[in-house]
């Protein structure tokens, strides 16, 4: 090959990456510029009845001291539905999401700990009885005590994996995460890997436990968001009247 026709292929080879470079650039630049002019808007809203997710993200959370897992094997193998006293046991958070997610839920990761096996198997137990059309897909992890690593990076991981774990069936969009069981630490980070992408989340109230929330996350200008806050401000400041 002469000289002329390596730095034809070379500038070619230029072009060509320059081509495919070019979308990727404007979406990292259009995100970057986003941030500069608008800030996340988080708002909880209560879940409808039928939220039609067809995936669903929880942790499992480690066994109470004072659990007896025998006796909730047992209640479970008795029971042809799931009962309130099952709800309000150690494996609940995970029935109650299970339940909202009826109608369509196919797939559902369970992240765990080595501690967590005890009420893992509970929660398989229960599945296969009163959930049997739901695959479960297990994800552990080592630490979820000390650091958020590698809870956040095995969530951004099932979100990456999914259409392939799924055959095609989801998509990262039909995927709600639960943020109610687990450790704090695993809290903290699926919510961090939710909110860095714009993912979905979910948690249930922590007073009555009967109420599902849902975490709305949008984006809205800054300049709104002072003027709204300037508006707050000066209410705030002004004295209380009664009014006839």
């Amino acid at each position: 090959m002469n000289q002329s026709s390596f730095w034809t292929w070379v500038g070619r080879i230029a072009d060509l990456t320059a081509i495919i470079g070019l979308p990727s650039a404007f979406f990292l630049l259009r995100r970057y510029f986003r941030r500069l002019v608008s800030r996340r808007r988080i708002e909880a809203k209560p879940i409808g009845i039928d939220p039609q997710f067809k995936g669903l993200i929880c942790c499992v959370s480690k066994l109470p001291a004072a659990a007896e897992p025998e006796l909730v094997g047992s209640s479970i193998d008795l029971s042809p539905d799931i009962t309130e006293k099952l709800r309000q046991g150690p494996i609940g958070a995970v029935l109650k999401a299970f339940e909202l997610h009826r109608k369509h839920l196919r797939h559902c990761w369970l992240i765990v700990s080595p501690d967590s096996a005890a009420c893992l198997d509970l929660i398989k137990q229960a599945c296969r009885k009163y959930f049997p059309d739901v695959c479960l897909h297990e994800k552990p992890v080592t630490d979820v005590y000390e650091r958020i690593d590698d809870v956040f990076e095995t969530t951004h991981g099932i979100f990456r994996d999914c259409e392939q774990e799924t055959d095609g069936e989801l998509r990262p969009g039909d995927i709600i995460v639960d943020v109610t069981g687990g450790t704090k630490i695993m809290s903290i980070a699926v919510a961090m890997a939710c909110l860095d992408a714009d993912r979905q989340l979910e948690y249930i109230e922590q007073r009555e436990q009967r109420t599902f929330y849902r975490i709305d996350i949008t984006w809205e200008k800054i300049h709104t968001v002072a003027r709204s806050g300037d508006q707050s401000r000066d209410a705030a400041a002004a004295p209380y009247e009664l009014r006839p």
